[in-house]
Parts: structure tokens; sequence; C-alpha cells
């Protein structure tokens, strides 16, 4: 049976995450209100929006490096993860979309240690969908 992979970004593996939430939004206009019986009247303007979350649980400083890098500085990145919904209907296929990481990042170390290589790091971040 094959490994997944569960996130690259722009093409490189990410560590396998502890834990992982695909998050699809929908997004309705601002004309999208309740009536005065208390009906929505929904103009939806786009479906389907992906900001899958990943948590990192106890890594290594190596492995919370390694995605670090791979976001620090970038505005936009391709992001490619297994989405359940889109394995489905793709034949296998992985889900790439455009985007970019959550602004802020708080890796909080869950393990201390006098040597960098054995200190442990918990994260979470999510990307989100241009």
């Amino acid at each position: 049976m094959a490994n997944i992979t569960y996130l690259k970004i722009d093409g490189v593996t990410m560590p396998t995450p502890s834990k992982y939430t695909p998050v699809y939004s929908d997004f309705d206009s601002d004309d999208s209100v309740r009536n005065e019986v208390g009906v929505l009247n929904r103009n939806c303007i786009r479906t389907g929006q992906v900001a899958p979350k990943f948590k990192w649980q106890n890594i290594t400083t190596e492995a919370l490096g390694t995605i670090l890098t791979a976001i620090d500085g970038k505005v936009s990145m391709e992001v490619t993860f297994f989405d359940p919904l889109y394995y489905v209907k793709n034949n296998g296929a992985m889900h790439t979309f455009t985007g970019y990481a959550q602004a802020t990042r708080q890796p909080e170390m869950t393990l201390q240690s006098e040597r960098p290589e054995d200190i442990r790091w918990t994260i979470e971040l999510s990307f989100i969908e241009f």
C-alpha cells in the first residue's frame, strides 16, 4: 500500500501531519440577507473554496524548519493536498490550488532539550485558496 502525501508546498513534500481537517467554504454576496420573516435571500458568489488546516505535533526542529522554509516570505504558493472530496470526484487525483499560508505562525515548543535537534514542536497552519 502506498503512503499518502498529505501536503506539498510548491512541489516540496511536507512532513506527515498529526491531524488534518479539509475545510470547504461558500461565499455569499453582501446583498444576501434575511427578509422580515427570516427567510434567507441568498446570492452565492463562490462555492467550494478550500482552506485545509494541518497540525503537526511533537515534530523535530528539522521538520518544523521544512514547513516554515516552504512558506517563508511567500505571499503566494502552489498547495497540493489530499482532499477526500476531490479525490473521489477526480479518480484519485490530488487537489492543487494557488493560495497562501495563514498570516500568523506560532510554533509551540513541546519538549525542551540542550540539543536543538532534540527539541520537539507543535504547529497548526491553514492554507487558504485565493
